[in-house]
């Protein structure tokens, strides 16, 4: 399936050669096609020369590093850049931590996005779960009461919350 949208791609571009988002698109499907550790020595390359991986790849470098046993290093690399991430990498990568289990990353970039993807009850679920696996619940209250002051709807999630902290 990726190897065909890469085709796709790959023809539109050859229509529409500045644009970027088409040229991040080949990118992101080219690095699904690749097998992790080719992709992951492509971006360790990177890395050593001192730049920084590019956003629209970051996603399936972590997901790489996780998969082939690095969690450490995508940590490491990960965790000192969640603040500067614009938000649709962050949204991007946060699902593949939450779909790695990294609770921890994940609530972490969730709560960065948060005011963007707060209307979106699947985002609010997986911010939740994530946010209960690394009992960090707590955190969440701040960012609900101040959403509750122009949607009502936070409120019922509030005393939810705030039953599930209290509960043994």
């Amino acid at each position: 399936a990726f190897e065909r949208a890469l085709k796709h791609v790959e023809m539109y571009i050859e229509r529409h050669p500045d644009s970027q988002y088409s040229r991040e698109q080949r990118a992101r499907l080219q690095a699904r096609t690749m097998e992790p550790q080719e992709l992951l020595e492509d971006m360790e390359g990177l890395v050593e020369f001192g730049e920084e991986i590019p956003g629209h790849l970051l996603p399936q470098y972590i997901e790489n590093l996780y998969r082939t046993g690095a969690s450490q290093r995508a940590r490491a690399y990960l965790e000192p850049r969640i603040e500067q991430l614009d938000a649709r990498v962050a949204t991007r990568t946060a699902w593949v931590c939450y779909h790695l289990q990294a609770y921890d990353l994940a609530c972490r970039l969730f709560l960065q996005i948060f005011e963007a993807n707060r209307g979106q009850p699947k985002f609010l679920s997986a911010l939740e779960a994530a946010a209960k696996r690394c009992d960090c619940l707590a955190d969440l209250l701040p960012f609900y009461e101040r959403a509750a002051a122009d949607d009502p709807r936070f409120f019922g999630r509030i005393r939810g919350l705030r039953r599930r902290i209290d509960a043994p």
